[in-house]
C-alpha cells in the first residue's frame, strides 16, 4: 500500500465515525490543506470541505478575527450551532471540552468572535481540532477543521493582518453632527477625518464626497452647509488629503464603489415652521422635516429639552390666536413624541400674537408670523 493509498484507509475510517447520531464532517486527509484569500481589506485563511462548504479564519479591515463555518450551496439552513476544540481523529488523549457562543450571519453561515478564534488557531497549531456543531434540518453535524498545512500558510495571514488598516470605509463614512449654527468640527469628528486621509492614502481611486443629510426635505440652511463643508474640506486637506479629492456636492446622497460619502447633519433647516391663516395641521412637508428633526435629537441631541416656541399673526381676538398657537405647539410635540422622543425633554410655549418678527399690516409679515420656533436647551 503506497503512502497516498494508506491516508485514504484512514480518512474513510475516521468518516463513519459518529458522535451519538451525528455526521462528521471534514475535508478528506489527503485533501485537508489551507487556502489564503487576502486584500487590503480582508484576510482569509480556510480549510474547503467539499460538498459542504469551508471553515477558516476571517478578519476584515476595523474587525476583530473570527473563526467561521459557511456552507456549501443547496444545503439545509443552519437552525443551530455550538463550538468546541476537539482532539484530531487520529489522536487518542482527551481534551477539556469548553463551549464558546456562536453568532449567526445568516442561514448558511455561522461565527465565533475574536477570543474562541484564538483558542482556535492556538488549538490548531497544537494538532487539535476545530468544531462547529451544527443542527440543520433536525439533523447534527460536527464540521471540524483539521491542523494539516496549518504551519505552511500562516505567514502569509499573519502578514495580511498587519497590513489591515483599522477602520473601513462603512465606519468611516456617513453622518457628521453639528450643533445649531455651529460650523467646525468637533474633536472626534477631526480624529475621523485623520482616519480618512489614511484611508485615502490606501485606495489612490477613492474620492470624499460632502453632502447635505437634510437636503431632501429642506433647501433653507445652503449657507450653513457650505460653511460647514469647507471647514471639512480644509481639515482633510491639513490632514494630507489632496483637494482634489475632495467634493462638496450639497445633493449627494449615495455612494459608490470609489466615493467615501460624509453627510453633514444640523438642525439649523429644521427649526422653523410656518402654517396657513388658523391652520394648525402639518403638512407633508412639515411632517417629513419634523422626521429628520427627530432622527437628529434621537442620534446625537440625546439629553436636555426641546423647546417648542408658537406664534400667530394678529388677525382675530387674542384670547383665540393664543388657543391657536398651543394647539399648533401641542401638535408638534405630539408628532416628536410619536417619533421616540420623550414627551418630558419638550417643553411648549404659546405666544399668541405677542411677538411678531414682521409687520402684521400686510399679508407676507402675516405669513411670517404664523410660525412654530424649534430650539434646544440644555
Amino acid at each position: 500500500m503506497n503512502h497516498c493509498d494508506y491516508w485514504r484507509v484512514i480518512f474513510l475510517f475516521f468518516a463513519v465515525l459518529s458522535m451519538g447520531n451525528a455526521e462528521v464532517v471534514r475535508a478528506p486527509l489527503v485533501q485537508a490543506t489551507w487556502h489564503n484569500q487576502t486584500s487590503k481589506t480582508e484576510c482569509l485563511l480556510q480549510q474547503v470541505i467539499p460538498e459542504y462548504g469551508a471553515i477558516g479564519f476571517r478578519q476584515q479591515a476595523g474587525y476583530d478575527l473570527q473563526f467561521f463555518y459557511h456552507s456549501g450551496y443547496g444545503l439545509p439552513a443552519i437552525e443551530k450551532a455550538s463550538f468546541f476544540i476537539a482532539s484530531a481523529p487520529w489522536r487518542h488523549e482527551p481534551v477539556y471540552r469548553r463551549d464558546y457562543p456562536v453568532f449567526q450571519n445568516d442561514r448558511s453561515a455561522v461565527y465565533v468572535n475574536v477570543a474562541a478564534a484564538d483558542a482556535a488557531l492556538d488549538a490548531l497549531l497544537e494538532g487539535q481540532s476545530a468544531v462547529f456543531q451544527i443542527i440543520a434540518a433536525g439533523e447534527y453535524f460536527y464540521i471540524t477543521a483539521l491542523p494539516i498545512g496549518l504551519n505552511a500558510y500562516l505567514p502569509q495571514f499573519q502578514a495580511c493582518l498587519k497590513a489591515l488598516p483599522p477602520f473601513n470605509k462603512k465606519q468611516l463614512q456617513g453622518v457628521i453632527f453639528f450643533h445649531p449654527a455651529r460650523t467646525q468640527p468637533g474633536d472626534g469628528d477631526l480624529k475621523r477625518l485623520q482616519h480618512i486621509t489614511r484611508y485615502l492614502q490606501e485606495f489612490k481611486n477613492t474620492k470624499v464626497v460632502i453632502g447635505d443629510e437634510t437636503y431632501a426635505v429642506t433647501k433653507t440652511d445652503k449657507k450653513v452647509f457650505e460653511r460647514r463643508a469647507r471647514h471639512i474640506k480644509q481639515a482633510l486637506i491639513k490632514f494630507g488629503t489632496p483637494a482634489n479629492r475632495i467634493v462638496i456636492r450639497m445633493a449627494a446622497s449615495s455612494s459608490g464603489k470609489n466615493t467615501l460619502l460624509l453627510r453633514v447633519f444640523g438642525p439649523d433647516g429644521l427649526m422653523r415652521y410656518y402654517y396657513r391663516k388658523r391652520s394648525t395641521r402639518l403638512s407633508f412637508t412639515e411632517r417629513r422635516r419634523l422626521d429628520k428633526l427627530a432622527e437628529y435629537v434621537s442620534q446625537f441631541y440625546k439629553t436636555g429639552h426641546i423647546i417648542i416656541s408658537s406664534h400667530t399673526d394678529s388677525k382675530g381676538r387674542r384670547a383665540d390666536n393664543l388657543k391657536v398657537s398651543q394647539k399648533r405647539g401641542d401638535v408638534v410635540k405630539q408628532y416628536l413624541v410619536a417619533r421616540g422622543i420623550p414627551a418630558s425633554r419638550i417643553i411648549v410655549k404659546a405666544y399668541g400674537e405677542s411677538r411678531p418678527v414682521k409687520s402684521n399690516r400686510y399679508p407676507p409679515g402675516r405669513a411670517m408670523n404664523r410660525r412654530v420656533e424649534i430650539r434646544f436647551r440644555p
